[in-house]
Formats: C-alpha cells, structure tokens, sequence
C-alpha cells in the first residue's frame, strides 16, 4: 500500500447520438459532401460519381411506396381489421381518383366524424329518456337555475315557495298527479 492514489475511474459514458448507437459513432451517410462549399472545390472524380450514384438512389421507384399485406396483418389485431373493415371497402375504389394518402386522409376524417355523430346522437338520447325519477336509482339529474330578476322586475324576487315535502321527490307527485290509481298513504 504505497503512496499511490487508486480511485476507480467510471468508464466514459457515450452522449447524444453515440448513447442510442450503444457507444458506437454515427456514421453520415452524406459524407463530407453534403456542405455546398465542399461540393464546388475539392471533389474528386470518385466522390463526384459516389455523389450522383447516392441522388439517384434517393429518387423513389414509381411502385414506392410497396404496399405489404403480411405488414398489414401483423400490425392490425383481428378485431381492428373489422372494425375498419367497412370503410376500408368504400374507400378502397377511391384510391385511384384521389390517390391513395388522399383517401387514406378522408377515409380517416369520415371515420372521426362518424364517431363523433354517434357520440352526440347517444348522449341526446340519454339526457333526453333516461332522467332520474323515484322509479330508478340510475339515470341523469339535471337541474336548472332560477332566471334572474332584478329589483323593480313584477316577479322580484323570484323566490317560489317549495313545500318541504317536494324536496328530493325525484317526480313522485308528478307521477301520483298523471296516475290516479296510485295514491299516497
């Protein structure tokens, strides 16, 4: 144990880009090139035919995008393909006039909108028949606030007079009011 300092050192952690690549360096493709200065004075015959080779094999095919319908089936479950299966049939005869991301879009948008409308139409039905009465715990309650007055107004001050017995009745005098056979004990 001389005189030596021995302190464990943490090994260097890659940052950045170099930490997603597992501490390998990330390599461009572009090369050196893709600046325009370096383009116009220090090309050499090589880099110039790699560059024109590495445009051209950026341009897309005219089958590009390839459509995989293994892709597909992996990526959609069962009950998914089902689901979209109806739309996928009306806008499947589409593709060709509006082109396939065009009907994909308005395939999507007539999608949302149905959903949207099914909601709307489903929560009107509910507010409208399934208020809460005596009969059923279950159901909305909806209250209503009194209009407002102000002084100098011919019903000021808007105070109705509620016998105490109504209160929490849940339409029970309503419903003893529209059925004489049921009358209160």
């Amino acid at each position: 144990m001389g005189g030596e300092d021995h302190h464990w050192q943490p090994p260097d952690i890659p940052t950045g880009a170099s930490r997603q690549l597992h501490g390998t360096k990330p390599m461009s493709i572009r090369g050196r090139m893709y600046l325009v200065r370096e383009r116009h004075f220090n090309m050499t015959e090589d880099e110039r035919s790699w560059r024109a080779k590495w445009l051209k094999d950026q341009e897309l095919s005219p089958r590009e995008p390839v459509y995989v319908p293994e892709y597909f089936r992996e990526r959609c479950n069962p009950l998914r393909r089902a689901v979209m299966l109806p739309l996928d049939t009306l806008f499947k005869p589409l593709e060709p006039a509006l082109g396939r991301a065009n009907a994909y879009t308005l395939r999507w948008g007539v999608g949302k909108g149905l959903m949207a409308f099914f909601s709307v139409c489903s929560l009107t039905y509910l507010l409208t028949y399934h208020d809460r009465t005596w009969l059923s715990a279950s159901g909305w309650r909806i209250r209503t606030s009194r209009s407002e007055t102000l002084p100098g107004d011919e019903n000021f001050p808007n105070y109705p007079e509620i016998p105490y017995q109504t209160y929490a009745n849940l339409g029970f005098d309503e419903f003893i009011e529209k059925n004489p056979w049921a009358e209160r004990t």
